[in-house]
């Protein structure tokens, strides 16, 4: 095992602080059963793209499947948004690992984890926009 530096260790927590924030708040959230809007609990406007353009965006439906999930709510969470669903499943996994190498300070020695990381967060974006594409067309 290699250690890490304070500073290596700080930013794991740092990320670790933001996944849970965003987790925590997702799960304190009322779902809203339309699978879209939720995030305006928070104050936030409604979706611009949909009002503009008449078309839920791409995002749509991400906030909804976070809150979904973290109240354990697999099923609809999938059906609100498959690419929201994996990307909160993916902030758990990059959640958990963040607490662990922060915490004990050890880095396995050749460890891909921010390559496996990456890609899966480019899978959820290419997901995404996919679903986009399939909500478009029908």
């Amino acid at each position: 095992m290699n250690r890490l530096s304070r500073g290596d260790r700080i930013g794991w927590g740092a990320l670790a602080g933001i996944l849970l924030t965003l987790l925590l708040i997702a799960m304190f959230l009322k779902p809203n059963p339309d699978g879209l809007g939720t995030h305006q609990q928070l104050g936030l406007p409604p979706c611009s793209f949909q009002y503009l353009v008449g078309i839920r965006c791409p995002a749509c439906g991400m906030t909804t499947s976070w809150s979904y999930l973290m109240k354990g709510d697999v099923v609809k969470a999938f059906e609100t948004s498959c690419s929201g669903t994996l990307l909160a499943m993916l902030a758990l996994v990059v959640l958990v690992v963040s607490l662990l190498k922060c915490l004990s300070g050890n880095s396995p020695p050749n460890s891909n984890f921010g390559a496996i990381a990456t890609s899966s967060f480019v899978v959820c974006l290419a997901i995404a926009g996919l679903e986009w594409l399939i909500r478009i067309l029908t």
